[in-house]
């Protein structure tokens, strides 16, 4: 470990260590957000104080859309960003600063402990943290994410009294800004990330595709992260179509390029029309799916749905953990 990564260690640690101090999960309940206006970062940090409810203690960051759209889903119930049918340890975005038992930490957390010289004693003393990227394995932090945290962490103490004022109001954000001001506003996790179609630009193909009849079937698509790694980090996802009268599976595939996910489920369906011609309906559950299909189904009058419950495509998941090596019962 280089000089500059332990001097942004110890630095988170020592910010870990004035928190726990302080308790704020004791008075702030755990549907009670922070919105951070850090002033290198066009997007809000959104921060969760969790340990209200439970026995665990934990504090963490959604930096990105896609974390905090999560967010919103897991509280709110509004739109799944993963689908809860992935490998369990996908199905978080974000960063986690957790206060641990000496027993919970894995022998690298600890080596990283004694590595900065920190000693700690007692029940849920011991700090670990942890990033989580939807696709990936749980992994340790970097350095910009390391800084970032400790931003947010020196932020939360330069407000002690938006704290306070947090654990009496009924309001459920608090807005922190460089200044050290705080109010309370609103914060509509999932609005203010929205995200805009993908537009199909295959004009040819378009004219190709409306040509063929409409059949009178409907689809059910979505993608899980399955439990495959590629390089010991990127989970592979599966994306799957089921056709809901007879309960068949229409296409599947194992991604082994992640990024290419989205382009591929483009051309699955239209493949898929090529050879069958255009469902009546498509029901997806993810918004990313949403957003890449929106456009095209458009055009071919094709009836595109967001739900949550796709029981057809949840059965053919079901019967392809056996052959994909997956549990089933993925998130219990």
């Amino acid at each position: 470990m280089n000089e500059a990564l332990k001097k942004e260690w110890c630095r988170l640690f020592d910010l870990g260590i004035q928190i726990k101090k302080i308790k704020p999960w004791e008075s702030i309940a755990e549907d009670k957000l922070f919105v951070l206006h850090l002033k290198k970062r066009n997007r809000p940090v959104v921060l969760h104080f969790m340990g209200n409810a439970t026995n665990n203690i934990a504090i963490f960051i959604y930096q990105t859309r896609k974390a905090q759209k999560n967010l919103s889903n897991m509280l709110y119930g509004t739109v799944d960003v993963i689908d809860p049918l992935s490998f369990l340890p996908t199905l978080q975005e974000g960063i986690g600063m957790d206060f641990n038992n000496r027993d919970e930490l894995s022998d690298e957390e600890y080596q990283l402990v004694k590595d900065l010289g920190y000693s700690f004693r007692g029940k849920k003393q011991w700090l670990s943290f942890t990033a989580y990227v939807s696709g990936f394995v749980p992994r340790a932090l970097n350095l910009s994410e390391i800084k970032l945290l400790a931003d947010c962490l020196e932020m939360i103490l330069a407000n002690e009294n938006a704290l306070k004022e947090m654990a009496k109001s009924d309001d459920n954000y608090c807005h922190l800004y460089d200044n050290k001001g705080h109010e309370m506003l609103p914060f509509d996790l999932y609005d203010e990330n929205k995200g805009h179609p993908e537009v199909f630009k295959e004009k040819v193909l378009i004219k190709r595709l409306n040509k063929l009849p409409k059949q009178p079937v409907t689809l059910e698509l979505s993608y899980i992260y399955t439990n495959h790694l590629i390089e010991n980090k990127c989970v592979v996802p599966m994306i799957l179509c089921s056709e809901t009268k007879n309960q068949s599976i229409v296409f599947h595939d194992m991604i082994e390029n992640p990024k290419l996910l989205e382009e591929k489920i483009v051309r699955y369906v239209t493949n898929m029309i090529k050879q069958v011609g255009r469902p009546e309906r498509i029901v997806v559950r993810l918004e990313d799916v949403y957003l890449s299909l929106a456009d095209l189904c458009q055009k071919l009058d094709i009836e595109l749905v967001m739900s949550a419950k796709l029981p057809s495509f949840e059965l053919a998941v079901n019967g392809m953990m056996d052959v994909i090596g997956m549990p089933h019962t993925l998130n219990d």
